[in-house]
């Protein structure tokens, strides 16, 4: 079982596809938050969709923290990727709106998407 091969393989197409279906491409999305199945999973992810390391910033800080703790681990990327949005609102309340794309590897080998806005 080789999840970093898979990842290169296939989460590409499946985020275009996704997107796709929400009339949106890859330069929609401003922010990915990814499951930290382990270093060399993040290294497919960027690799796959051309990400920089910036990119998956919150996802290798709890995989340095926590590990990979299964699916949930991505709640845990989730939470950092919220805060930092509070963090960032302006001091009138206001922002710019924002896209993301949370990704989530399951057993066996399955894959989840959710769109995400920050309005």
């Amino acid at each position: 079982r080789d999840i970093p091969m898979i990842v290169r393989s296939f989460m590409s197409e499946s985020i275009r596809e996704f997107l796709a279906a929400q009339s949106m491409s890859v330069d929609d999305i401003t922010h990915y938050v990814a499951h930290p199945g382990g270093a060399k999973v993040l290294a497919a992810y960027e690799e796959s969709l051309g990400l920089d390391n910036d990119k998956l910033r919150h996802t290798r800080a709890v995989l340095r923290e926590c590990g990979n703790m299964s699916s949930c681990s991505v709640l845990f990327v989730l939470e950092r990727f919220v805060n930092e949005m509070k963090s960032r609102v302006g001091s009138n309340g206001t922002h710019q709106a924002e896209n993301g794309i949370l990704c989530a590897l399951g057993p066996g080998f399955s894959a989840e998407l959710v769109l995400l806005r920050w309005d």
